[in-house]
């Protein structure tokens, strides 16, 4: 009985994998069968035909539906998920094969019309019940939401130029199209029964030419491909024009109110047959979907990292999920194509970082890996070409961080390296040009730091000493000029930490004490009425650690005491007020609160956790980034948001994780970078949960 059992998991596992490996080739053959067998006049083979478009197109959903609820959503649920959708189908194909084979009687092909009409109904009503969640609509009658990872072939079409972003739609319409020209090939109606072979014909010629420009790997929008487009358009029009000679098309469209009444005192009569196939196939949905639920593994989540569009995670096992923003493949899931829920990305991860549409990875045994935008060779992989999935850098990476457009990385000997954008000397290899692949830039080094948006870096090395290079227009590199500085220049010593802002940069020295230089906008550096500073100006004594926003700025003291200063308009400094127009400059910081361990100035809004895991928000809440429940464009008083909390990353949304590894999310959700689901934004945190897995 076990050998029955395996024998028989083993099938349905080589079937439905087969069938979605090889999907345009098996949509090619029931679309060339029933057209073929729909132009004979022997009733046999006209009902053969017609039962083998249904096998094949039921086969073919069965096995999206199949695939992506066992292989990939329900991992943790019995076998009984392995044949229990095969029965759902193989009940339905039952149904159709008796509606076929019966007598060609008129009453009985209203009947069946009428039950395949209500199948549909159901079908709609179950997908849009669970359409916003991305990640799991089953696969079923052309509609395969989350299966493109499957389809190898599907990928291709997906990441032609020529195709994005309308070709996310072919493989779910196609099996639509065929089960409708076949239905409409085999009407008694002449002109019901031509529009159907046209759209088996139509669907048969476009899936060939993708077949044949893909295979033969033609380049996009490239002259053979529309010498063969143009080839099939002329079939097309040929084949039509011996179809449709001759035909009446006023006497097609006869319909009496008798006809009418008729059809409706069917519908009634029959109602409840509609209806129950319309509850069955919702009803089944419903049953996977709370199956999926129950299964899903609660991943912990030990680190997070957003920017403005994107999210990303790595859980207890090295594993990296990413969802939303998607656009220059910044996710690295080898599409082009925004998530609306976590994705496996890669496993054996033990960091990343993000730029504005770019990522970089260390792997537990020490490479690099990048992805996404690389229009200035920012990847390092020695191209100027996108990455949809990631690609190895170098070996032996410590730590990286990504400026604009341009990445630094210590190597474990020490050593520093740097590639990408380079104009304004960014990269301190003592020129302005761009550099595609990583150059070394010194040695016996164990910190860098650069700006997501800004264009100077700086290290510390294994002495203390700081040392800075690039854009130098504010005095941001404190050498005491605004010279552009295309080589690394020593600043100062005993540095225990180095913040950098877009234009300017701050440092904890090893006593303690707060030092800043560069741009003095909104009195970032102090009271003085000059514009920046070239050269480091003690700010203050007794400080732990310190964080920058946009426009104003956070300090953590020795005793636990949190203080801010700067810019006000939007409540950021957390003070009460908004002091708009009048920033608050060092001279008169305020304290904000005490027993504070740390905190996050992001942009025009501010986190801080007390030493009781509890974290607390105020500031811009525009994009609904605090999570405070409402819809306060403004908080200038710290409101708590929620307990427990270990970390956070935030910009227009947030990403947090409690002390059990649970993942939660709030904010601006336009591409679906909170990863609920959903493109709705959120006032108050949900916890989020991996099960998109991309193998």
């Amino acid at each position: 009985m076990l050998i029955l059992v395996l024998s028989f998991r083993s099938i349905l596992d080589f079937t439905a994998m087969f069938i979605c490996r090889h999907w345009m080739i098996f949509c090619l053959l029931s679309t060339a069968l029933a057209l073929i067998l729909s132009f004979q006049k022997n009733q046999t083979l006209v009902r053969i035909g017609k039962s083998s478009s249904c096998a094949a197109f039921l086969l073919f959903n069965w096995a999206i539906f199949y695939v992506d609820a066992y292989r990939r959503y329900l991992p943790n649920i019995s076998d009984v998920w392995r044949w229990f959708p095969a029965v759902i189908f193989s009940g339905i194909f039952i149904i159709c094969a008796l509606a076929i084979w019966k007598p060609f009687d008129g009453k009985y092909i209203r009947k069946y019309v009428f039950i395949l009409v209500g199948f549909m109904v159901a079908l709609t009503v179950g997908t849009v019940m669970t359409w916003e969640y991305d990640t799991f609509v089953p696969g079923v009658f052309g509609l395969p939401l989350p299966a493109e990872s499957i389809f190898e072939e599907f990928w291709r079409i997906l990441n032609h130029p020529s195709w994005y972003p309308y070709s996310s739609w072919v493989l779910r319409i196609t099996s639509i199209i065929i089960a409708l020209a076949s239905f409409l090939s085999y009407m008694k109606n002449q002109i019901a029964t031509r529009i159907g072979r046209s759209l088996l014909i139509v669907t048969f010629l476009f899936l060939a030419w993708i077949k044949i420009i893909f295979g033969l790997q033609l380049p996009a929008a490239s002259v053979w491909e529309c010498v063969i487009g143009i080839i099939f358009l002329v079939l097309f029009l040929i084949t039509q024009f011996f179809m449709w000679r001759g035909i009446n098309f006023r006497a097609g469209y006869r319909i009496s109110r008798e006809k009418i009444r008729e059809i409706w005192e069917m519908i009634r009569k029959k109602k409840f047959m509609i209806t129950g196939f319309a509850i069955g196939f919702i009803i089944l949905l419903l049953f996977v979907r709370i199956a999926w639920v129950m299964s899903t593994p609660r991943l912990e989540i030990v680190a997070v990292t957003v920017n403005s569009g994107s999210s990303f995670a790595i859980d207890a096992d090295d594993n990296l999920w990413a969802w939303g923003r998607n656009d220059f493949g910044q996710l690295g899931d080898g599409t082009s194509r925004d998530r609306r829920a976590p994705v496996k990305i890669m496993d054996s991860v033990e960091s990343v970082v993000v730029g504005s549409s770019s990522a970089m990875a260390i792997r537990t045994d020490g490479s690099l890996w990048g992805w996404g935008s690389n229009w200035q060779g920012q990847l390092g992989d020695g191209t100027n070409i996108n990455r949809y999935r990631p690609v190895r850098v170098m070996n032996n990476v410590v730590s990286v961080s990504i400026g604009r457009n341009y990445t630094l990385a210590i190597r474990s000997d020490g050593s520093l390296w740097a590639w990408g954008f380079n104009r304004q000397g960014q990269l301190g290899d003592g020129t302005t040009i761009n550099r595609h692949e990583p150059v070394k830039i010194m040695d016996d080094v164990i910190y860098v730091s650069n700006y997501v948006l800004g264009d100077h870096s700086a290290v510390i090395r294994s002495d203390g000493s700081l040392w800075a290079w690039g854009s130098n227009r504010q005095g941001q590199l404190g050498d005491g000029t605004t010279i552009n500085r295309y080589e690394p220049i020593k600043i100062m010593d005993d540095v225990a930490d180095v913040i950098l802002g877009r234009d300017n940069t701050m440092v904890i020295r090893k006593n303690g004490s707060l030092w800043g230089w560069g741009s003095n906008w909104n009195n970032r550096i102090d009271s003085t009425p000059v514009a920046y500073h070239e050269n480091p100006v003690m700010m203050l004594t007794d400080v732990a650690s310190f964080s920058l926003g946009s426009t104003h700025s956070m300090v953590i003291k020795t005793d636990g005491s949190l203080w801010g200063w700067g810019n006000n308009n939007s409540g950021q400094v957390g003070d009460g007020t908004r002091t708009r127009g009048i920033p608050r400059s060092i001279g008169r910081r305020v304290k904000i609160m005490d027993d504070v361990v740390a905190v996050s100035a992001i942009g025009a809004h501010t986190f801080a956790f007390r030493s009781d895991g509890s974290l607390w928000a105020w500031g811009r809440n525009m994009e609904n980034q605090l999570g405070d429940g409402t819809n306060e464009m403004y908080r200038s008083s710290p409101v708590k948001i929620m307990d427990d909390v270990v970390t956070v990353s935030s910009d227009s949304h947030t990403l947090a994780i409690r002390g059990d590894g649970s993942l939660w999310a709030w904010g601006r959700n336009y591409f679906g970078q909170l990863g609920d689901g959903t493109r709705r934004d959120r006032i108050s945190p949900v916890r989020i949960i991996p099960v998109g897995i991309i193998p």
